[in-house]
Parts: structure tokens; sequence; C-alpha cells
């Protein structure tokens, strides 16, 4: 054997080590030498996406009033699902990071629905500018104060 190379011997166990109880105790299932030692009771589905609409058409994550619009702007703003998680200890770590797996998954249509709450957002508030002039609410606001 040519000096610098290293035999395949050396990296393996030793014959006896390979098979000894002790080693069936650390690698229960040896996948790269195709060695299953312990049945493997994985199982493997669909996943319930943890997000549901309300009866205003607002999407919210797990049972709580967190909306999708929310975890999905501070996502984009850099917050990790761990930040997340502080900053609304209402929802479970897997609920954030499904609720983000959905999001990248279906980019577009939560893309189109975001677009389309900020519409209606916008909408609202141009309704009620029109019904209520917010120029000059503070100046109305202290000479009520200094009337009564």
């Amino acid at each position: 054997m040519a000096s610098g190379q290293k035999s395949d011997r050396a990296l393996a166990f030793p014959r006896d080590a390979r098979d000894s109880p002790a080693r069936a105790e650390l690698f229960p299932y040896d996948e790269i030498a195709g060695n299953p030692r312990a049945p493997m009771n994985l199982v493997l589905g669909a996943e319930q996406v943890p997000l549901h609409r309300d009866a205003t058409g607002t999407i919210r994550i797990g049972q709580t009033r967190v909306t999708l619009d929310t975890l999905v702007s501070e996502f984009h703003a850099g917050a990790t699902p761990e930040q997340l998680s502080q900053d609304y200890p209402s929802l479970a770590l897997a609920e954030i990071y499904g609720a983000i797996a959905f999001y990248l998954r279906h980019r577009e249509e939560v893309q189109g629905y975001l677009a389309e709450r900020r519409a209606q957002a916008d909408e609202l508030q141009r309704q009620t500018e029109s019904r209520h002039d917010p120029v000059g609410v503070r100046e109305r606001l202290l000479a009520r104060r200094t009337e009564g």
C-alpha cells in the first residue's frame, strides 16, 4: 500500500467489536452498513397545517389570535422561529415551523392573501378617515380637556 493511503480495515471496527452488544446499544440502526438492529417505529404521514381561518376570514396560527400576516412579516424582517416563539409565547415552536413551512411551500398564494388583506386594511382606513377627519384630532381632544 502506498504511503499516505489508509486501509479500509483501519477505519472499520475490529470484527469482534462490530457485532458486540455494546455497539448495538450505541448504534441501534447502522444505516451505512445496512444493518438494522431495531425496528424503526417512526410513522411518516401528512401533518396537519397549524393554520385556521376565523369568522372574519383572517388566517390565524394554531388556536391563537396570532395572524399569519404577523408571522410572515416578522419572518421577512429576519426573526427566527425561536425568536418568534419568545415573542409569541402562545405559539408552540412546532406551530411556528409549520406555519413557516406552509408559507414557504405556498409563497404565491400567501402573498396573494397578504396583498388582499393589505387592500382591505387600506380601504377600511380610507372609510374611517372619511367619517372621522384625522387632521386636528390632537387639538380637538386637547380643546375638550380644557373645556371640561
